[in-house]
């Protein structure tokens, strides 16, 4: 969802008491966009349940944080109990907790993760004892000291492949010596989810056509993709308005993309879909049961020998699934209707083979494991429930 559409669905409201609860969709971390939000399709729901006079009004975000703390007391911490009214009326019902509970924010959560790490202790010395102070011997550490080695890396400044257009965006640079490119910087949320679905992709579920990524915080690192043939790719510059660090640069190094050799698919004209592989449609649907958003032809890349074929821009979850065929389940974004005609030509002159893929034997608990390890958000049963239905849909083929 982009921003816009972000707005015109929200308008304006009150914002009061929760403060930004509803209108960031923020759950469980602070600056988490709708996307991310694992609980923002039932946010969605709730919200298109009210009458339209209580929709946009502050009133509708206390309905949706009373039925969330009933149903995901984990999500909340114990706060001070109030002092009983004597004067409440008999026919007050509380929700039957003997403590109220207020929203556990991103940094209380990470708080209690570190607390508990630290085998519970905080910075009090006990329930009643002193608090504690820490005693030390060395200066204290300047403020703008460099980090060592193995903390965060130093921020690439090679030259732009694309124009920072947005707020919420995070640089592509390509490296100095031009093997590689960076992307980022990254909060660690958003970072994790990459990884986890790049991971998944490419390891779990034996994707090709998943680009090998590396970590370096709060940066990720890709291979450059270069037509065949390409020798040397050209730098150009030019004027730009930076959005994301909110500044007018000058003479800004920008890659001169055709220089690169490579296309979007969904450029290369829609006679060539019948050369695509199979294993390339295979790749949305992995996208599509993972629920990876911004899946689309646009969000692959290849050349004009199709000597490769990557889908790329896995970085946020996918809002919703409106379509009930199975080129609704592979694109977020349907291609043009030329494509789409020769895309249902392609799948049913190789039904078997993708049956055969889509039927495949799924390690779902090295999905869970993975899941765990970068700690997002994975639902195996919507994994499962949208396999269903490709499997479903390419059996009518």
């Amino acid at each position: 969802m982009t921003d816009e559409e972000f707005d015109d669905f929200h308008g304006e409201r009150q914002q009061r008491g929760l403060k930004d609860f509803f209108d960031e969709g923020t759950v469980m971390k602070h600056e988490c966009t709708p996307g991310e939000n694992p609980y923002w399709e039932e946010t969605k729901k709730i919200y298109f349940e009210q009458p339209p006079k209580l929709q946009k009004t502050y009133k509708l975000t206390v309905v949706f944080y009373q039925r969330l703390k009933r149903e995901n007391k984990e999500l909340f911490h114990k706060s001070e109990p109030k002092k009983k009214n004597s004067d409440a009326a008999e026919g007050d019902v509380d929700d039957g907790d003997d403590e109220p509970l207020s929203l556990l924010t991103g940094r209380r959560m990470r708080k209690r993760k570190i607390d508990a790490e630290n085998g519970g202790d905080d910075k009090k010395g006990g329930p009643t004892g002193p608090k504690r102070t820490k005693t030390t011997n060395q200066e204290p550490e300047p403020k703008n000291k460099a980090k060592d080695s193995n903390s965060q890396e130093v921020a690439p400044s090679g030259p732009l492949l694309q124009l920072p257009t947005g707020s919420a965006k995070v640089y592509t640079r390509l490296s100095a010596d031009q093997s590689c490119v960076w992307k980022g910087p990254y909060r660690r949320e958003r970072m994790n989810l990459v990884l986890f679905f790049h991971n998944a992709m490419k390891t779990v579920l034996g994707d090709p056509h998943t680009l090998d990524i590396q970590c370096r915080e709060p940066y990720l690192v890709f291979p450059i993709l270069k037509g065949a043939g390409v020798k040397e790719i050209e730098i150009t510059k030019k004027d730009f308005t930076d959005v994301i660090a909110k500044k007018e640069v000058k003479d800004g190094e920008f890659v001169l993309r055709e220089s690169l050799g490579v296309k979007q698919c969904h450029k290369l004209g829609a006679d060539r879909v019948k050369e695509f592989s199979i294993s390339f449609w295979g790749h949305f649907v992995w996208r599509f049961c993972l629920n990876v958003g911004d899946s689309g032809l646009y969000n692959a890349i290849t050349d004009d020998q199709l000597s490769f074929l990557f889908g790329i821009d896995m970085e946020e979850h996918r809002n919703r699934v409106a379509e009930k065929h199975l080129v609704g389940f592979l694109f977020s974004k349907a291609p043009a209707k030329p494509y789409v005609q020769e895309i249902w030509k392609c799948l049913k002159a190789k039904k078997a083979e993708f049956s055969k893929l889509v039927n495949k034997a799924l390690n779902y608990a090295g999905l869970d494991k993975l899941a765990r390890m970068y700690d997002v958000t994975y639902d195996r049963s919507l994994f499962i429930e949208r396999i269903k239905l490709v499997r479903e849909a390419v059996s009518k083929l």
